[in-house]
C-alpha cells in the first residue's frame, strides 16, 4: 500500500484545571494516496486533534504521525514548516481569510512566503472553475460565505499539494456551496491528491472512499 498518513498507537492528553483531558484516545490509521477519508465522532471525540496532528501543528502525546514517508515530530520546527509549506493544503470552518488582503493575494500568500511560483493561467483557470475569477481584486469582507470557503480552498489547491486537510469545510456553507467545495475535493482525488476531512455531515459520505470513526476506539471502513 501508498501509505500518504500512518498513524501508530497516536494519542493526545494534557491537564486543566488538576483534570485530566484525553483529546484524542490511541489510534491507528492508514490513508493511500488518492483515497478522500472523511472523518468523523461525536463533539470532543478528536477529530480536530487528529486533523492538526497530521498536519504537524500538535504534537501528540504518545505515537508516531508519518506523513509522505517522513515521520514529522521528528522534524525540527523549521523542517515541519517547510514540509507543510510543500505538502499540505489546510482548510478550515471559518475560513482563516486575512481581511485586509484582496481575494488574489489571499490566495497566493502561501506561495509568497515559500517562494512557490504560480502560473498565471493557472490560476485564473482555477478561480474559474470555482466562479471567483470575477473576485479576485475584492476583499473577505465583500464575500458571501460560500465565496470565501471557495477562495480558500483555492489557496490549498493552487500550490498542488500532496494532501489536503480539511477541517468541517462545509460547516458555514448552504447545500449547493457544500457541492462545489465537495466536487473539487473529490476532483483532486481523482487526479492523485489525497483528502482527509472532517464533518458532521452526511451528504459528503458519496464523495469519500474512506469513512474514519473516532470515539472510545477508531473505526476504519471502505464506502
Amino acid at each position: 500500500m501508498n501509505d500518504i498518513v500512518k498513524l501508530h498507537q497516536v494519542a493526545k492528553s494534557y491537564e486543566k484545571n488538576g483534570s485530566h483531558i484525553q483529546a484524542l484516545q490511541s489510534m491507528d490509521l492508514s490513508v493511500q494516496k488518492g483515497d478522500f477519508t472523511l472523518v468523523k465522532g461525536a463533539s470532543g471525540s478528536g477529530k480536530t486533534t487528529l486533523l492538526l496532528s497530521i498536519g504537524g501543528m500538535l504534537q501528540p502525546t504518545s505515537g508516531e504521525v508519518h506523513v509522505l514517508g517522513k515521520n514529522i515530530y521528528a522534524l525540527s520546527d523549521r523542517e515541519k514548516v517547510k514540509f507543510r509549506a510543500h505538502n499540505v493544503g489546510f482548510i478550515f470552518q471559518m475560513f482563516h481569510l486575512i481581511p485586509y488582503l484582496h481575494v488574489r493575494e489571499n490566495i497566493l500568500i502561501n506561495n509568497e512566503t515559500t517562494g512557490i511560483k504560480v502560473n498565471e493561467n493557472d490560476l485564473l483557470k482555477l478561480t474559474d472553475e470555482l466562479g471567483i475569477s470575477h473576485r479576485l481584486d475584492h476583499r473577505p469582507s465583500q464575500l458571501s460565505a460560500g465565496e470565501k470557503q471557495r477562495v480558500a480552498l483555492a489557496r490549498a489547491l493552487i500550490k498542488k499539494p500532496e494532501v489536503i486537510l480539511a477541517d468541517e469545510p462545509t460547516g458555514n456553507l448552504d447545500v449547493e456551496n457544500s457541492q462545489v467545495v465537495l466536487q473539487k475535493l473529490r476532483s483532486f482525488c481523482d487526479e492523485g491528491g489525497t483528502v482527509v476531512m472532517v464533518s458532521h455531515d452526511n451528504y459528503p459520505d458519496q464523495y469519500a472512499n474512506k469513512l474514519v470513526t473516532i470515539g472510545q476506539r477508531a473505526e476504519t471502513v471502505n464506502l
